[in-house]
Order: C-alpha cells, then sequence, then structure tokens
C-alpha cells in the first residue's frame, strides 16, 4: 500500500471497517512510514474528538491513544491468522482420517 492509499483509508481504520487484507497492509504501511504515521495519528485524534463530542455518553471515557488502536488491530490479525492456520490445519487432519478409514 502506497502513501496516498494509506491515507485515504485511515477513516475506515479508525472506523474498523478494512478487509483483511487491507488492515495488514495499512498497518505495516505505517510501521514503515513515518510521514503516514503522523497523519494517521492527527487524524485519529480528530476522528475519536469527533465521536466523543456527538455521543459523550457512549464515548465519554474513551482515550484519545491512536498506538492503542493500531495494537489492538495488530492483535486482532494475529489472532486472525492462529485461527486461519487452525482451519487448514483440521481440514487437513479430517482429510487424512476420512482417507485412512476409507482406504
Amino acid at each position: 500500500m502506497n502513501c496516498k492509499e494509506t491515507r485515504k483509508n485511515i477513516e475506515a481504520f479508525v472506523n474498523d471497517s478494512l478487509s483483511v487484507k487491507e488492515l495488514e497492509e495499512f498497518l505495516e504501511h505505517l510501521d514503515n512510514c513515518e510521514k503516514c504515521r503522523e497523519e494517521y495519528d492527527m487524524c485519529y485524534t480528530v476522528f475519536m474528538g469527533m465521536k466523543i463530542l456527538e455521543d459523550v455518553e457512549k464515548y465519554g471515557n474513551t482515550r484519545l491513544d491512536s498506538e492503542m488502536k493500531i495494537e489492538s488491530a495488530k492483535d486482532y490479525l494475529f489472532k486472525y491468522k492462529i485461527i486461519r492456520f487452525q482451519k487448514i490445519l483440521l481440514y487437513v487432519l479430517i482429510c487424512l482420517v476420512g482417507g485412512f478409514l476409507f482406504f
């Protein structure tokens, strides 16, 4: 993902609407591009500040911590990859067991 795409996807990231592939590319780019990281930090603060102002009761105790959002997304990706690997492994095991039972 390049800088233009990354900056375009900041709001989608804040709103949790990126696909897994987009999320992975977005986070990788932020890890490697200081300018986009600064842009993200600024936009995150603005977007979350606007959400808090719109609905104080719902977001009243929300911290404006852009780093926490990134770490949470990285944790989500890690868990997603583990679950995907487990599903593949289970499928392979089922195929192997099924093969042994029929032959």
